[in-house]
């Protein structure tokens, strides 16, 4: 028997004596706070330990993170803790450190993180479990549905902010693939909607100015300023899904954003933020950006870069992009241009 919590009526999930001999044991986690693969991990370690203190980290952060965790989600190994995480990059590297134990379950194959949860604590047969699973495995796929695209949006907006995920993560652990449903998120959804609808029509101006006007498949895509944060994904996922091979964002907004404001918290000065996505042809984005000491996943990977760093990265990318499709665009996107273009609708 797995009590609720949070107005979450009480759910029979079968336990069996040994998942309960580690959950006695973990009283502390870490996952990944940037997308619905770490908040689903979450989901369902309250369904089966409401008490749980859970953080909600950046892979950087948990690079940096002390040892105090006794259960470690969707990201990189912290100290000794249990580390379910299906990264190659974090594969690769408890292998060659030797940190790799019997206690973790790491597989690359894996296409969530949530599904090794529920196969590591042996509730993976649940029926309420299997939706919290399946709509991670869509999100950490690229497969959005409209719904994982909204909730993909509020996880992005509140990813620096410890509060919010865990609603969040309630509201999955609640309602599973119907998590829509929660007041709360609902709340969110319709605050944001008018960025939704800018989102929308940034990436409509990307893709007729790449595919539609000059049938790019490779693009080298430079935010500057004026896009609201949350922007960001659609603008990689709208241009691979329109036809696009490989885009290449590189992300140094320093503006406030006021939609979202916990993203430009602490934002660095002098970072820029890589990401890549990659869809039908030979490009490892893994093992680009591990030149620069990124790393994720063959088509999904990201990096923080030096700004002073920028001008050698820019030649190595059109070198490897044109290599592999030939023709690269360059574009960038700042204020001036989106004026315009939408005569100052974007507020940011």
């Amino acid at each position: 028997m797995c009590d609720g919590d949070n107005n979450i009526s009480h759910r029979r999930i079968y336990l069996s004596e040994e998942t309960k001999e580690v959950l006695e044991k973990i009283d502390r986690v870490a996952v990944h706070a940037s997308d619905l693969d770490g908040i689903a991990s979450a989901a369902i370690l309250l369904l089966l330990k409401p008490t749980l203190k859970i953080d909600f980290l950046t892979v950087t952060e948990a690079k940096k993170a002390p040892a105090i965790y006794d259960l470690v989600v969707d990201l990189p190994k912290i100290g000794d803790a249990i580390n379910i995480d299906h990264h190659k990059t974090n594969f690769e590297n408890l292998l060659q450190s030797g940190r790799l134990s019997d206690r973790d379950l790491v597989d690359p194959a894996s296409p969530s993180a949530t599904a090794l949860l529920a196969k590591y604590l042996g509730i993976d047969s649940d029926p309420h479990i299997e939706k919290i699973v399946e709509i991670a495995n869509l999100a950490d796929t690229g497969k959005f549905t409209e719904g994982i695209y909204l909730i993909d949006k509020i996880i992005k907006c509140y990813s620096r902010n410890q509060e919010a995920l865990l609603k969040v993560a309630w509201a999955v652990a609640k309602y599973g693939d119907r998590f829509l449903e929660d007041p709360w998120l609902r709340g969110e959804i319709s605050r944001l909607q008018k960025v939704f609808d800018q989102c929308k029509d940034l990436s409509k101006f990307v893709v007729e100015e790449t595919i539609k006007k000059r049938n790019v498949k490779a693009l080298i895509l430079h935010v500057e300023s004026g896009v609201p944060r949350i922007c960001i994904g659609d603008l990689m996922h709208d241009f691979i899904e329109s036809g696009g091979k490989i885009v290449v964002l590189i992300n140094t907004m320093r503006e406030k954003d006021p939609y979202c404001p916990s993203l430009t918290e602490n934002m660095g000065q002098h970072t820029a933020r890589i990401s890549v996505r990659v869809r039908d042809v030979e490009f490892d984005a893994r093992k680009f950006l591990e030149r620069f000491g990124g790393g994720g996943h063959s088509v999904a990977a990201g990096a923080k870069l030096p700004v002073d760093l920028l001008p050698m990265f820019l030649l190595e990318a059109f070198q490897e992009l044109s290599r592999v499709l030939g023709e690269v665009l360059y574009l960038n996107i700042n204020r001036d241009m989106l004026g315009s273009i939408y005569q100052g609708d974007f507020n940011v």
